[in-house]
């Protein structure tokens, strides 16, 4: 799972409107991180092995739920998203 979210306390919302006069919203020093692992059960999880290429634990972690939704709910539905590789 590739998951978006935000790189430092620096990081804010921005928008703009398209020729086409649509509003494009989006966060600048947005940043992506590996999911590549749940812990607990997937109906109930506790925490997420996730893989940061910018900080590089090589103690790999886990993410607390808590911590990994924080990253969605900073700017709303601008960083609201994942995508899953099968």
């Amino acid at each position: 799972v590739i998951a978006w979210g935000y790189w430092n306390t620096e990081s804010k919302a921005d928008s703009w409107k398209t020729k086409d006069g649509k509003t494009v919203q989006a966060v600048l020093k947005a940043h992506v991180r590996l999911v590549y692992g749940v812990q607990g059960s997937l109906d109930n999880p506790t925490a997420f092995l996730v893989h940061d290429p910018f900080t590089e634990d090589r103690t790999r972690t886990p993410w607390p739920t808590s911590k990994l939704m924080d990253q969605f709910k900073k700017f709303g539905a601008a960083t609201d998203q994942i995508v899953i590789v099968k």
